[in-house]
């Protein structure tokens, strides 16, 4: 059955009241069965019994010279198909290549859609169908509304997507175009999304959020049953790790041992006591110069300090500087981690009377503590408080 025949069949309904096989249905078949065939060799057989039959199943007519207008002059050069649904002027160029011959026509249909105006342009080579919205930014790809490759979609599928874009009746009531420019704003956002995931990802990696930092202590707590000192985890997200060791399958370490409960009497030493990898924090409070053996030291000798200035201090800072997953400041050990008791006797120690603080956090949580700790007394941060904590 050829093209020409299929072009008079009418659209049957069973007796349940749907639709069979429509007329775009059964040419896109024939079209498709062809193309794996290999019966298509030149440009002039692609347009005449691909291109024309479709547009007709669209209910384009392609024996009216003024809808249907080939050979459409532009300049001194002609486009295959001007399609013209309303007036006189073309809504869609259509400019039609040799099978697998498609590469490079983008440019060349551009320069004709812009010299008309032209809102749409269509480049195909029978098998891959390309839309385009060549008023619209970016390059010529990514002004690309769609790609319809025929033998790789489901043929009812591929005939849905050239009614959404070709279809007579949706080009003239401006339908067609609507959705085109519907697909194309979706496909720009996910186009711009997808670009911004590294940027996001290294922003996470150089100022590790505290949500992701604590979301691998406790994986790493899962797989082998130890918590990870947050610096731990803070100083391999940012790859301070040497590199051998982050990658390596197996490693030759013995597992970390578990950070004993503080006691009251513990307060101090915890304080004091070296940490592997740490070093001692320079800080300027209130214009006077001090050392800290710890981040940890530093972060509640510097709390304890203005505490002095302000008898609710505490009870203000513990309202602004709360955590994602936890209150940094509470009035009991318990209330530091209300979800997990454990932690709270592990990580929480007594700062000051009534005040409980969990000091296993990250220096950039430690920063935006003292950030707050500042706002609290109406001081400035880098002024009145300087300090600088590592990968903070």
């Amino acid at each position: 059955m050829s093209a020409e025949h299929l072009k008079h069949l009418p659209v049957c309904v069973n007796n349940k009241g749907n639709l069979e096989m429509s007329q775009l249905e059964s040419v896109v078949s024939i079209v498709v069965e062809n193309i794996r065939g290999r019966k298509f060799s030149y440009e002039t057989e692609v347009r005449e019994a691909i291109v024309v039959p479709i547009l007709s199943a669209l209910a384009w007519e392609t024996l009216d010279p003024e809808i249907v207008r080939r050979e459409f002059p532009i300049k001194s050069r002609r486009v295959d198909y001007g399609l013209v649904a309303v007036g006189n002027s073309p809504t869609i160029l259509v400019e039609v290549k040799a099978i697998g011959q498609i590469a490079g026509g983008d440019r060349q249909l551009f320069e004709y859609a812009f010299h008309e105006g032209v809102p749409m342009a269509v480049l195909t080579d029978g098998k891959e169908w390309g839309f385009y919205l060549p008023g619209e930014h970016g390059r010529y790809e990514d002004r690309r509304v769609y790609k319809l490759d025929l033998l790789e979609r489901d043929e009812g599928e591929a005939c849905d997507i050239l009614r959404r874009y070709l279809d007579f009746g949706r080009v003239k009531s401006g339908k067609a175009m609507e959705a085109a420019r519907s697909d194309y704003r979706a496909a720009s956002q996910k186009r711009q999304a997808q670009d911004a995931i590294p940027k996001a990802w290294r922003d996470l990696i150089d100022e590790p959020d505290e949500l992701l930092i604590e979301l691998l202590v406790e994986k790493t707590e899962s797989i082998c049953g130890f918590r990870p000192e947050v610096e731990q985890v803070e100083n391999f997200i940012v790859g301070k790790l040497d590199h051998s060791t982050i990658h390596s399958p197996k490693s030759t370490q013995s597992p970390t041992k578990p950070t004993p409960p503080l006691q009251a009497g513990d307060q101090e030493k915890a304080l004091t006591r070296r940490e592997p990898g740490s070093r001692e924090i320079e800080y300027s409070l209130f214009g006077v110069n001090k050392t800290a053996r710890t981040a940890k030291a530093a972060l509640i000798e510097i709390l304890e300090e203005m505490s002095e200035r302000d008898p609710d201090f505490f009870e203000k800072l513990s309202r602004t500087a709360k955590g994602k997953r936890r209150n940094h400041l509470a009035r009991t050990q318990e209330g530091v981690y209300p979800q997990r008791p454990d932690l709270a006797e592990e990580h929480a120690i007594e700062i000051s009377p009534g005040w409980w603080m969990g000091v296993n956090i990250a220096n950039r949580e430690k920063k935006r503590i003292l950030e707050r700790a500042c706002e609290v007394l109406s001081i400035r941060f880098g002024k009145d408080l300087q300090i600088t904590l590592p990968n903070a």
